[in-house]
């Protein structure tokens, strides 16, 4: 387990894994890191071409 900033994010993982989160959660936070993705692929595009 990661400790300081890291472990809500840790938390909330395992809580997703686990499906203890309701809907509207669980669709948050696949947004979240739906988002993130994009954003890096989009940089990483705009870095390398």
């Amino acid at each position: 387990m990661c400790e300081g900033n890291e472990s809500w994010f840790w938390r909330a993982n395992d809580m997703v894994v686990a499906g203890d989160m309701n809907l509207v959660v669980r669709v948050l936070w696949v947004a979240l890191i739906v988002g993130i993705g994009v954003a890096t692929m989009a940089t990483l595009w705009i870095v390398t071409r």
